[in-house]
């Protein structure tokens, strides 16, 4: 049986039907957030790496099956399984069933981007647009199933960009549930949903691409459904941005008052927080190389993080 499998595989795979794909994204994350109340100083390196088979099975619909290998140096590291259906009915719009297409570049009020190494897989269901102008996502990630004792979890996300030849402006959504009405414990279930709305304008200017941005959050909690406590929070944030041949620098502003979502940047929970930053990327031939470096003051306390990304793509 398993001789007949993978001489239909080599078939399929010499008649140009399957593909390939390996994938890889190494990191180094450094932070050394001292005396704030929101977060602990942490540093680890890792590597996600990820290869499959793409079936495909019509001109719409094509199958993808594989494995994920996931390690932190020194910490953790994990096989798991890679399954995929994608059905494609138009060019710029697919949709997908299994594992997910991760690294949404949600902001980080709404999901803290050390999450996408932390959890190496998503699995569910994801939408995808990628028009000229417009770009739309969304997405269910269910984490974990209900059992006798055992909450269930997932979560959802929505992304909504549009670019003109000066404004620009996004909508992101992320929700978080924990099940439970029929637990035979105390604890009811528990949402956490946070939103953000962005304006801004783009000018070239001779230095590079300047962007300036303005953004409103609000952030809604309910511990226990079962319990009348109802969380509100809000934040807005202004961004500045200049990018040209040696990179990007920005500084950014926030102000928030009782913000809190449990999958953001803990950060964005203080009252004032002041980022100045360098990004800068390379990409050539499906190799891409990211360095963060950023400063900060979150209530008067200084909080600097460090950004190292390595990642590839190829498909044969």
């Amino acid at each position: 049986m398993k001789k007949t499998f993978f001489l239909l595989l080599l078939s399929w795979w010499l008649l140009g039907k399957v593909n390939f794909t390996l994938e890889n994204y190494s990191l180094f994350y450094n932070f050394e957030y001292k005396s704030n109340p929101y977060y602990d100083g942490r540093t680890f390196f890792g590597d996600w790496i990820q290869g499959f088979f793409s079936l495909r099975i019509n001109p719409k619909v094509k199958v993808e099956a594989g494995a994920l290998l996931w390690r932190f140096y020194g910490g953790e590291r994990e096989v798991l399984p890679y399954l995929a259906a994608v059905f494609s009915p138009y060019p710029r719009l697919s949709f997908r069933f299994g594992n997910l297409r991760k690294f949404h570049g949600l902001h980080r009020a709404l999901y803290f981007d050390t999450l996408y190494y932390e959890r190496p897989a998503e699995r569910g269901f994801q939408i995808n647009y990628l028009g000229t102008s417009i770009r739309a996502e969304a997405w269910i990630n269910w984490q974990r199933e209900m059992r006798r004792l055992v909450q269930e979890k997932f979560d959802v996300g929505a992304k909504l960009h549009m670019e003109g030849k000066l404004p620009f402006a996004d909508f992101q959504y992320h929700y978080v549930h924990f099940g439970g009405e029929y637990l035979e414990h105390h604890i009811g279930p528990r949402d956490d949903m946070a939103i953000m709305a962005r304006g801004g304008l783009k000018s070239s200017t001779p230095a590079g691409n300047l962007r300036f941005s303005a953004a409103y959050f609000y952030s809604y909690f309910i511990p226990d459904r079962w319990e009348p406590s109802r969380f509100h929070g809000k934040g807005t944030e202004v961004e500045l941005s200049l990018s040209g041949k040696y990179g990007e620098f920005f500084v950014s502003r926030w102000w928030g008052k009782d913000f809190y979502h449990q999958d953001g940047d803990p950060l964005y929970q203080g009252k004032k927080l002041t980022w100045l930053g360098y990004r800068k990327e390379v990409v050539l031939n499906g190799f891409h190389f990211a360095l963060t470096l950023t400063t900060g003051w979150v209530d008067g306390v200084w909080v600097p993080y460090q950004k190292i990304e390595v990642g590839w793509k190829k498909t044969f």
